[in-house]
């Protein structure tokens, strides 16, 4: 799911709540306007007219959905991982979002095409530190974008490219830096039905959605000075879509789970105004890549604990309590960091809790362990309290 889709749908909405220390989508794409970044948009709910609407009958295969699709109004690259030295472990995040602006945009300096954000975090679990950092452009003179023949995207000196059988992930801040060789391990998981997963009532509130649930990584980490040797497991999401303005998505819980014996979860939680929405879905992946679609009613999850950040005032879930009755399934999952929260007041103008994860529990009758990440994004964390 993206952090990115509650803002521009909150746009599309009208709404102009302008927040501390974040901005409205309203404010940020005024901003843009006023700055020269995109042409001013007269018609919010005429914004993306000029772009193809999600579609059953149109579906994308692999790896070509790891390459751009400009046809449709948003997109993203979401990789998350786990990595240790042996002795110190850490948590990633990486986030490149394409949000499509005009098909035909104007020559010269001004003319834009696309705007690109992207999210970059490392949890250094032993020091007990949540490192986060974002980036923001239009694109100009090469300055952030994505290849539409191949994975290749990027924003600054963040970026991720490969042919989907070996990929590179690269992204530094003054502070902590992450360069991984990935190399995924499973085929892919194509979500919902064959890969067009619906969130709503209208058949066009949906998204192209495939998964690399298992993904080998080498490479190393750096927090201040130091530099980390290590290794792990990482996961990729890769969503495109087209937002409509009829969507009831007002927010989600997302859970990408990977157990020591070699099996996989993916659990999302859609919220409405009414409540849990009946489009959430889940999906079991076998050791030996067999998938088991999940409904909502197949899925409880139960909150077990919170934390309140003292920046947002918002109040996240940090323990889950997870049950699959018909596949006998009972897990627990806990924060190694309570304070996960990720303020991208300079980009996307949100808050959200994205956070890396341990489980444990029972699944089949067997003991299991492992390790996730889980999203936390609602509309209402856009309203942020004083600092």
């Amino acid at each position: 799911m993206s952090r990115m889709l509650l803002t521009v749908r909150r746009f599309w909405r009208g709404k102009q709540d302008i927040g501390r220390p974040g901005l409205s989508a309203g404010s940020l794409i005024l901003v843009a306007a006023l700055l020269g970044l995109m042409p001013v948009i007269s018609k919010a709910r005429g914004w993306f007219d000029q772009f193809a609407p999600v579609s059953k009958e149109t579906l994308i295969g692999y790896p070509e959905v790891l390459a751009a699709q400009p046809d449709y109004g948003m997109e993203w690259w979401y990789l998350t991982g786990h990595l240790s030295n042996g002795t110190e472990p850490f948590g990633f995040e990486l986030t490149f979002f394409r949000v499509g602006v005009n098909r035909t945009p104007t020559e010269g300096p001004f003319g834009v095409r696309d705007l690109f954000f992207a999210h970059f975090a490392v949890t250094d679990i032993a020091h007990d530190r949540f490192l986060h950092a974002e980036r923001s452009s239009r694109g100009a003179l090469g300055e952030a974008g994505s290849r539409s023949d191949r994975l290749d995207v990027w924003n600054g000196p963040w970026r991720v490219y490969g042919d989907g059988a070996l990929m590179h992930l690269s992204a530094e801040d003054p502070e902590f830096e992450v360069d991984l060789q990935l190399v995924p391990r499973k085929p892919p998981v194509f979500q919902g039905d064959h890969g067009y997963s619906q969130k709503g009532e209208v058949p066009e509130d949906a998204s192209y959605y495939v998964s690399l649930p298992r993904i080998a990584a080498e490479g190393r980490v750096r927090v201040g000075k130091r530099i980390i040797p290590v290794s792990g497991e990482a996961w990729m999401d890769r969503e495109i879509m087209t937002p409509v303005a009829e969507s009831e998505v007002r927010g989600w819980d997302w859970f990408a789970i990977q157990m020591e014996d070699g099996r996989e979860m993916m659990l999302y939680q859609i919220y409405t105004d009414e409540g849990i929405s009946k489009f959430s879905r889940g999906a079991l992946v076998g050791a030996d890549a067999h998938v088991q679609r999940l409904a909502s009613e197949d899925i409880l999850i139960t909150p077990e604990e919170t934390w309140k950040s003292p920046v947002t005032g918002v109040r996240y879930h940090t323990a889950w309590s997870i049950r699959v009755p018909r596949r006998t399934l009972s897990i627990d999952l806990r924060a190694y960091v309570t304070n996960q929260e990720f303020i991208a007041s300079k980009s996307t103008g949100n808050a959200y809790w994205e956070g890396a994860c341990h489980v444990q529990g029972t699944w089949e009758g067997q003991v299991v362990a492992g390790k996730a990440y889980v999203e936390m994004n609602r509309e209402k964390v856009r309203k942020f309290a004083a600092p």
